[in-house]
């Protein structure tokens, strides 16, 4: 299957888990550039679409994380958590050992995200 380089959300799966990391830059910049965000970003559900439309199936999503290094992705970094999207309507949060958190809400995706130090600040902004 061909995936587009960067993640956006019309090019996603139907059914995948986003990863939402730590460290707000790659570990490893070069490769991550190389790679692109969708790689990085997007765990696919794709064939298990069916059964998550019909609801949380939380032991199959906790098998995904699992499956997914312990929440260390070795160009990003550590995860902080991972959403749920399913039709492109986030559907929950989950942590980095499968575990339910809570109801994932529209405002919890973002497409871009920077973080900047000016003068000691912290500043960052989100692109949706």
């Amino acid at each position: 299957m061909s995936h587009p380089h960067d993640y956006q959300r019309h090019t996603a799966p139907k059914a995948y888990l986003k990863r939402e990391f730590v460290e707000p830059y790659p570990r490893q910049i070069t490769f991550a550039g190389m790679i692109g965000s969708y790689r990085i970003s997007v765990l696919d559900l794709s064939e298990h679409y069916q059964t998550l439309k019909q609801g949380l199936d939380e032991p199959l999503i906790a098998q995904a994380i699992s499956n997914d290094k312990g929440g260390i992705h070795l160009i990003r970094g550590t995860v902080k958590h991972y959403i749920l999207i399913v039709d492109d309507i986030p559907a929950a949060v989950f942590d980095t050992e499968g575990r339910f958190i809570h109801e994932a809400s529209e405002e919890e995706i973002s497409t871009s995200r920077a973080v900047a130090s000016i003068k000691g600040r912290s500043i960052s902004f989100e692109q949706k």
